[in-house]
């Protein structure tokens, strides 16, 4: 609980850091749906 605690901390520090971490994830998800999408369309 402690590690959460602190991590959560130093996520507040650097809120640029988490949101290109976030739109990497974003962009991983939906090139995995785009793919997924294409292949039930042909």
């Amino acid at each position: 609980m402690k590690k959460k605690e602190i991590d959560r901390r130093e996520h507040l520090h650097k809120p640029t850091e988490d949101l290109t971490e976030l739109y990497k994830e974003l962009c991983v998800i939906f090139f995995e749906y785009y793919n997924a999408f294409s292949e039930e369309v042909e």
